[in-house]
């Protein structure tokens, strides 16, 4: 008789924190995400070394806060699909403005060219940003999410709007793109302002995957 290895569950996009969980202090990880020690038989740890370990930040729930280069890369995906689009409408809209033929495009044209540009990129962060799973397009291919900064949830549509007009607003100034750099919570200006962060669902999603394994 041969027994075969029940199928794996499959890995949640994030896994839910706890329900026995409650925050004692800010910025204390649920016990579900601690890592767990490697012991002896004796019980004891002398080595004091663990099977895995989550080096990043972690946000309120515990999970790991999304690095500045799988943001940047998320962000430049997004840049390359909506450029495309925009030079595709833009073309049959505006052709004046983006023609390779000499000579100045009308200014009206440009400014509108440059508005219609500009509500298309806070629509499209908007709209994702404030989805229930957070994630623009870019930001699925890197397994990272926009979640609320207190609660860890879903971001509301208000918070998104001001997060989107403000990253769009200071996209020219690199100072709010390499915030996260040395941000201890890896937030840019635009996350700040609209009490946001941004986390690592895939890499969540693998911690708890070997929690259970070790358990």
């Amino acid at each position: 008789m041969v027994v075969t290895a029940p199928p794996a569950s499959p890995v949640p996009l994030w896994p839910p924190p706890p329900p026995e969980w409650q925050p004692s202090e800010p910025g204390a990880a649920p016990h579900g995400w601690a890592p767990h020690e490697h012991r002896n038989g004796n019980g004891t740890n002398p080595a004091g070394r663990s099977r895995f370990r989550i080096a990043a930040p972690l946000d309120v729930l515990g999970r790991p806060l999304a690095s500045w280069l799988k943001r940047a890369l998320a962000i430049a995906i997004d840049f390359l699909l909506l450029s495309f689009a925009l030079s595709e409408f833009g073309h049959e809209v505006f052709p004046l403005v983006l023609s390779s033929s000499p000579g100045k495009p009308p200014s009206g044209q440009v400014m509108s060219f440059l508005g219609v540009s500009a509500l298309v990129w806070i629509g499209y962060l908007t709209l994702f940003g404030s989805s229930r799973r957070g994630q623009t397009i870019g930001m699925m291919l890197y397994g990272i999410a926009v979640r609320d900064d207190a609660g860890g949830g879903q971001v509301s549509l208000g918070r998104a709007t001001l997060r989107s007009v403000i990253l769009v607003g200071a996209s020219s100034f690199f100072i709010d793109l390499l915030w996260p750099l040395w941000d201890k919570k890896r937030q840019s200006l635009h996350d700040k302002a609209a009490r946001t962060v941004v986390v690592d669902v895939r890499l969540a999603a693998l911690a708890e995957q070997l929690r259970q394994g070790v358990r």
